[in-house]
């Protein structure tokens, strides 16, 4: 098992089946979640991250329930990354937009590159017989394609990559109808008596107990010398994460790593710094207070620490990189607090890594390029004041504490 599958199983530890939902952008992930978790169509917005919903699923061959992640915008800039997280997984259901002709093969071309590293994972034992549930999804639109069609597309590339040895099923969806007539009944009962007769037990953070803690820390060390804070470094987004996932697990208590901070003693001064600076600021004072010390913190670490030499304070950068890091925390908390054993689920100081692993995009350092353009950035105005976005609107969390009210 990896150090991330090890990681996420401790951090993320679950007694239900978990599911991944996953596919192109705009096939309707999204709506099918929430139809199923509540019964009704919700107006989504593009949004980034994870979508993580605990639901108890009612078939006609009986009811099971399943932590269900919905991969977001943002993830598909991570590479071989978000991968990773399909391995953490006792089924994948696969949206394809029906009536989107000109994404298909796109779409079975990014199919067959998960189920390809599934099946060379050595590790992952019981990769072959988690089952695929296709949801061939807008099925209602006038040009959507056939069901026979599409089947017949996904059986025959399926046999030339030689992945016709896993159990998978193409279903009909309409995500914006009830739930009785959108067809989801059909799928997740296959889906259901699928795992049910498979081998595949649920993914426990039992081999992550497993390790010892020194074994595991030498393991994280190794990451951090293999992969260290340099200014010109040529990462891929997969190993920049994992550097930063194994900082953060090495890394000193938050009071400490505050304290640091306000004495402009930090280890480095990078993306990662700033990254836990306003997420320990933002969990220790909350949104206001936090804001304002992370604002006034960094100009007078620019202005005092040798490590800056060079750099100044950028007020829309700070500014989006704070509502960046309070979304993730928001996100983090609204989808996952159903499954917490107390009430209180709001991330705190001490869960830095665990944020990590919950919004793995706040590691591209130029995600900021996606709200941005280069000219509206680097603008003098912007620099010195707050410019709000000319590409599109920031993320925000309307819509899913919209459905939580």
């Amino acid at each position: 098992m990896s150090v991330f599958q090890q990681l996420f199983s401790r951090l993320f530890p679950t007694k239900t089946r978990k599911i991944v939902i996953y596919g192109l952008p705009s096939g309707g992930k999204t709506t099918f979640l929430y139809q199923l978790k509540l019964g009704q169509t919700v107006t989504t917005i593009p949004s980034i991250g994870f979508n993580v919903e605990t639901i108890s699923i009612s078939t006609a061959s009986g009811t099971f329930n399943a932590e269900m992640w919905d991969v977001s915008g943002g993830c598909g800039k991570l590479g071989n990354l978000i991968y990773h997280y399909l391995l953490n997984t006792d089924a994948l259901i696969w949206v394809v937009d029906s009536a989107n002709h000109d994404y298909l093969d796109e779409s079975i071309e990014e199919l067959v590159n998960v189920l390809k590293l599934m099946d060379n994972e050595l590790e992952n034992k019981g990769a072959l017989g988690r089952p695929i549930l296709v949801l061939a999804n807008k099925q209602d639109l006038p040009d959507a394609m056939s069901l026979d069609s599409l089947k017949a597309r996904f059986t025959t590339v399926f046999k030339d990559k030689g992945l016709v040895e896993r159990p998978y099923h193409i279903f009909p969806l309409v995500s914006t109808r009830s739930v009785p007539i959108s067809g989801m009944p059909e799928a997740l009962g296959w889906l259901r008596d699928r795992l049910n007769r498979s081998n595949v037990d649920i993914q426990t953070n039992n081999d992550a107990e497993a390790q010892s803690s020194s074994s595991m820390e030498s393991d994280l060390r190794a990451i951090v010398q293999q992969f260290p804070s340099q200014p010109n470094a040529r990462y891929t987004p997969q190993q920049k994460f994992m550097s930063y996932l194994a900082r953060s697990e090495l890394d000193v208590p938050p009071e400490e790593f505050y304290d640091k901070f306000t004495k402009f003693v930090l280890p480095t001064w990078d993306h990662y710094a700033h990254l836990r600076v306003a997420y320990v600021a933002l969990t220790m004072f909350g949104r206001q207070k936090g804001k304002n010390i992370i604002f006034d913190g960094i100009q007078k670490y620019i202005a005092e620490s040798t490590q800056s030499a060079g750099r100044t304070f950028h007020m829309t950068m700070t500014y989006f990189w704070i509502q960046i890091v309070h979304f993730g925390i928001r996100s983090m908390s609204a989808s996952l607090r159903q499954d917490a054993q107390s009430n209180d689920m709001t991330p705190g100081p001490n869960d830095f890594s665990k944020f990590l692993l919950f919004n793995p995009y706040v590691t591209n350092g130029l995600l900021w390029s996606d709200y941005y353009s280069k000219g509206v950035m680097i603008s003098p105005a912007a620099k010195s004041e707050m410019v709000l976005p000319d590409k599109k609107s920031l993320p925000n969390l309307v819509m899913k504490e919209t459905i939580r009210a």
